[in-house]
């Protein structure tokens, strides 16, 4: 399956905040409701956050570690 609507969260970390801009400016932004895939970028905490946030969406994560320990990720 491709994706073609991510909707992107990011940590308040500088490397992650531009990632998720970057991201933005190749595939566009969207909003969680509407969107196919959740990409998380920040550290395990920050993700299991956004993973209790919007488990009722329904759809796919893909986090990417930019914490420190990355334990999870």
């Amino acid at each position: 399956m491709k994706f073609k609507k991510p909707h992107c969260s990011a940590s308040t970390s500088n490397e992650a905040q531009r990632e998720k801009d970057l991201l933005i400016s190749k595939y566009g932004e969207f909003n969680a409701d509407n969107s196919d895939v959740l990409v998380v970028l920040g550290g395990d905490g920050f993700m299991l956050q956004i993973i209790k946030d919007c488990m009722e969406i329904n759809v796919p994560f893909f986090g990417l570690n930019y914490g420190s320990i990355g334990f999870l990720m």
